[in-house]
This record gives structure tokens, sequence and C-alpha cells, in this order.
């Protein structure tokens, strides 16, 4: 098993643990994580998010997702992202929002830090798949978020995902329709509960 280590994490503001060395961990001390909610333009099915300063590379999961604080009936859109840089994301979602009081509100994080967190990619034809966790948790009270990427098709599936099963050291993701192409990924992130 891996040696774990205690190790702080930028986004989160917490002490986390890691089996990475803390010299090694992109984002412990450097700032390399990116969180903020930005607007999105009224009728729109596409948002691109430029961050503040460019990452060292495109190895970092998003999590995105609606916040609509004012209107009474919102939208329920999964997000898809669609391209990753060193300088921002795209994100996608299948009906054009109807206001404009949608923000699309992210994290991302460099893969494999603050307990768990990365980039696992899907097969064709699947609803589901079984992430391990490692090092496991001793026991099952984590948030886990996930958001479904695709930078390759020209016309991605927009699916909502929903962590269906939890154990110490793995969780089980679903969605309602199977993949219809290899060019899916799922990026994750996992988190004690505080």
């Amino acid at each position: 098993m891996a040696k774990r280590v205690i190790a702080f994490d930028d986004v989160t503001e917490r002490l986390v643990r890691t089996d990475k060395d803390p010299a090694n961990i992109v984002g412990a001390t450097s700032g390399n994580n990116r969180a903020d909610c930005e607007a999105v333009t009224n009728g729109t099915t596409t948002k691109t998010v430029t961050f503040s300063s460019a990452l060292p590379d495109t190895n970092y999961t998003v999590n995105a997702t609606f916040q609509n604080t004012v209107d009474a009936n919102p939208l329920y859109q999964p997000v898809t992202v669609t391209n990753k840089t060193t300088t921002g994301f795209t994100a996608k979602w299948n009906t054009p929002v109807d206001s404009a009081n949608y923000e699309l509100c992210y994290t991302a994080s460099p893969t494999g830090f603050a307990q768990a967190s990365g980039i696992e990619t899907l097969a064709s034809g699947i609803a589901t798949k079984v992430i391990t966790i490692n090092p496991p948790f001793s026991d099952t009270s984590f948030v886990v978020t996930a958001t479904f990427s695709n930078t390759v098709d020209a016309n991605p599936l927009y699916q909502p995902v929903t962590i269906t099963g939890k154990t110490i050291s793995s969780f089980t993701s679903k969605w309602n329709s199977n993949t219809d192409s290899a060019n899916y990924a799922l990026e994750y992130h996992v988190s004690t509960i505080t």
C-alpha cells in the first residue's frame, strides 16, 4: 500500500490525505487549482472558461454544474466538458438556457490530488463504471462529484452522472444511456464530508 501523507489542498483550504509526495503535488503549494462561477449568456448551449493564468498541462479534472438562484423553475441540464487547454475549458449542454440567471460553477484540480481525483476513460456502449479509490477511506462518509468529458465527438451525449454505490475503496457511477463512442471520460473528485 502506498505511503499516506497529509498535504494542503488550495481548493478546499483544508489538510487532506494523499499517496503523493507533497513536493510533487502540483497545486498543493503553487496555486494550480481553479474554482469559480461565470455568467452564462441567455439562449446559449456552450460556455468557454478562461483561467486567470495558464496551468502547466491539461492533466486536470473539471467538475462543472449550473447555478441559478433566481428563477423559480430553472432548467436541469447535465454539463459535458468538450475541450480542455492549459488556459481553460469548454462546457456544453443540449438545451439553450432560458434566462440570464445561470452561472456555470466549476472546480479544476490537478489529477490525483485532494484525496482522490482523476480521469477515467469509458468504453463505448456502457452506462455504468466502478472506479477504485486508492488509498481507501476508513468509511463511506465521502462526497463524489463527477462530470462527463468528450473532446473528440462533434455531438457528444449530455448525461447526468449519478453515484449509485460506495465502498471504502470504490464508487459506482451510472447514467441513463449507453455511451455512443469510446471518446468519453469520467472526471471525478472525491472529498471527505466536512
